[in-house]
């Protein structure tokens, strides 16, 4: 798990409202697109995080 990962896992597991897109993680990261595809779907895979 790398830091944008972590970061974005504890805010999700404290405040966050809402559905989590991947506009939204690269906005919150400070990343691309695609960057933020590939960490959610790192989490996804782990079974830390599940589409819906």
């Amino acid at each position: 798990m790398n830091t944008r990962q972590a970061r974005i896992l504890n805010i999700l597991l404290t405040d966050f409202y809402g559905k989590l897109t991947t506009k939204k993680w690269a906005t919150m990261t400070k990343c691309s697109a695609d960057t933020a595809l590939r960490d959610i779907n790192d989490l996804v895979e782990k079974g830390m995080l599940r589409k819906v």
